[in-house]
């Protein structure tokens, strides 16, 4: 049984809740309550900092790193890929041997930053979603290939050679007011191109069905060509599919 100040003040007056026997103590100590406005004022959170700045803090991508160890031993990607990622800076070192993925907007303005690791994921807080892009080359790009995550884009960038004539782009996951602003954008870019086609390169699953009718969908109102490729072999993702290709003798 507890034996305290509280407990003796609740004997005293059996009608106390242990609240009230705060309120009566504050009164011999000479404490005034505090008003209810001021019980119910929330915190002020600190400010997040900009994407930009927390971009801008982290590391190029090195050969060597604990991050380029992710990406090449973890997730099977090439050399030439890394080197692609490092040059146009797609890619930047994470904490923890994680990596970071720009989604920047069709001014190449970072907006957020995909992040992801050996066992985890998530998005910067204080950015928001566009579009990660890897160009394959510095030609023209006909051919935009659209994955949900970023991996995944720089898998398919892998299984494909970095094909010249193709940007490689990832959502990840949902579409929101920016993502869907920055694929009208591309599909513009490709209605005026004759050999245009935009390519649904989704997961093999139900989410990434609902995503590839989403593009599909954006790809006609457009009118632009639209095509959809899926991982090989029954897997599930473009990752999935580099790993089993680099598992071959």
């Amino acid at each position: 049984m507890r034996h305290d100040v509280f407990t003796l003040v609740q004997y005293l007056d059996p009608s106390l809740t242990f609240a009230g026997a705060c309120r009566v103590l504050r009164g011999f100590a000479g404490i005034a309550p505090a008003s209810s406005a001021a019980l119910r004022a929330p915190r002020t959170a600190a400010p997040d900092v900009p994407a930009e700045q927390r971009w801008e803090r982290r590391a190029l991508l090195s050969h060597g790193s604990a991050s380029w160890r992710y990406l090449a031993g973890q997730r099977h990607l090439p050399v030439r890929i890394l080197i692609t990622a490092r040059i146009t800076d797609a890619v930047r070192e994470g904490p923890h041997g994680s990596a970071w993925f720009a989604h920047r907007d069709g001014a190449g303005g970072l907006t957020g930053i995909e992040m992801r690791g050996s066992a985890w994921r998530g998005f910067s807080a204080g950015g928001g979603k566009t579009l990660f892009r890897l160009p394959g080359g510095s030609g023209r790009l006909s051919r935009v290939a659209v994955c949900e995550a970023a991996i995944d884009a720089l898998s398919l960038a892998a299984i494909e050679g970095a094909r010249r004539d193709t940007l490689y782009a990832a959502t990840a996951g949902g579409m929101g007011p920016a993502t869907l602003a920055a694929l009208r954008q591309v599909l513009h870019g490709l209605s005026v191109d004759p050999a245009g086609v935009l390519i649904a390169a989704t997961d093999a699953d139900t989410a990434g069905r609902r995503h590839a009718a989403r593009l599909q969908g954006m790809a006609t109102e457009a009118g632009v060509r639209f095509d959809t490729i899926l991982p090989p072999d029954g897997l599930n993702d473009w990752n999935d599919a580099l790993r089993a290709l680099a598992a071959v003798p």
